[in-house]
């Protein structure tokens, strides 16, 4: 009995890493196709790092990594913003399924082409405090504005910008400590 139950965990085990890895290179024959061999290649190197560093989940974060490129965006720009992203999970204590769940929401907002209020809340609600990425860019008050809705480009360079500042710099120092 214990050792049939080892044997179909260990196998549930075993399938759930393959599916993992073909969605992985799945997803990387797609990034390859959208931005080229190297981008790709310095696009999941990067994902791949960042991921292990904040104590993020890896495949989420190759995965989103590589649609953000999908919906539009510069390879250069990707990891930037999911930097950005962890940086302000770990200002607001966000869990690591917050960190997938804002990792999902980051992409519709990429494809949508436009920040959402479902998003911004879900994203609020698990931590991630990306008001405070907008605040600094003076994009607050348009929150929630039908019509003059913010952007996704807006909000990537907001993100980008407060990746690169030294408190975000000092919040993933602190959360790399603590994976």
């Amino acid at each position: 009995g214990a050792v049939v139950a080892s044997a179909v965990v260990a196998g549930n085990t075993l399938v759930a890493a393959i599916e993992r890895m073909e969605a992985r290179q799945g997803a990387r024959k797609g990034l390859e196709i959208i931005a080229g061999k190297a981008s790709a290649a310095r696009v999941a190197k990067e994902a791949l790092a960042l991921a292990k560093q904040q104590g993020i989940a890896r495949d989420e974060t190759f995965k989103t990594a590589s649609g953000l490129v999908g919906a539009g965006g510069a390879p250069a720009k990707a990891v930037p913003v999911l930097r950005a992203l962890a940086g302000l999970g770990a200002m607001g204590g966000a869990s690591t399924e917050g960190m997938k769940r804002a990792m999902v929401n980051i992409q519709q907002i990429a494809g949508n082409g436009q920040l959402m209020g479902d998003e911004l809340k879900e994203m609020q609600q698990d931590g991630i405090m990306i008001r405070q990425a907008l605040k600094e860019a003076g994009l607050a008050a348009r929150t929630g504005d039908q019509k003059n809705p913010i952007k996704w480009s807006e909000l990537e360079a907001a993100l980008i910008k407060w990746g690169e500042s030294g408190q975000a710099a000092e919040l993933l120092k602190i959360r790399a400590s603590m994976t």
